[in-house]
């Protein structure tokens, strides 16, 4: 599926062309950003880090599981602008993080994590055991019941 169909069409986002000027580097590059609205039916509302990191712990689509999203947008953002402290992100990522039993201290990058199953041992395995016909994982049934 097409990105601007499942985050435009499908899911009611905005879409912005804007320039992104990463640290250290002279040159600049175009980035899409899409931006949620209170107009999409998709959209949650406000809701506090907790309520957040439970909804994207709980939640995959038909590209994949929000973790990965959460982790790689945390990656890209300690990479590319480490000045930039998103005390947001940074808090709901180690939300997600602590739920999964994932390490807090030492924040190990989806890149790695992908190449060392060990590190994804904790979480991966939970997320894989689903039924046949696609039901809840048990992560999920463990959020549902948390939440």
């Amino acid at each position: 599926m097409n990105l601007n169909t499942r985050e435009c069409t499908l899911g009611g986002y905005e879409i912005f062309g804007v320039q992104f000027f990463p640290d250290g580097c002279s040159d600049s590059f175009s980035v899409v950003v899409y931006v949620a609205t209170p107009e999409s039916h998709l959209f949650l509302g406000p809701d506090t880090p907790e309520g957040l990191a439970m909804q994207i712990a709980c939640s995959s689509g038909q590209s994949g599981h929000n973790i990965e999203y959460l982790f790689r947008l945390a990656d890209f953002m300690r990479e590319k602008a480490p000045h930039a402290d998103d005390e947001h992100l940074f808090t709901i990522e180690k939300l997600v993080r602590k739920r999964l039993g994932l390490s807090t201290d030492k924040i190990v990058p989806w890149t790695e994590m992908v190449a060392n199953s060990d590190d994804l041992r904790s979480w991966h395995k939970v997320l894989s055991q689903t039924t046949r016909d696609g039901a809840l994982t048990s992560v999920t049934r463990a959020c549902k019941l948390q939440g």
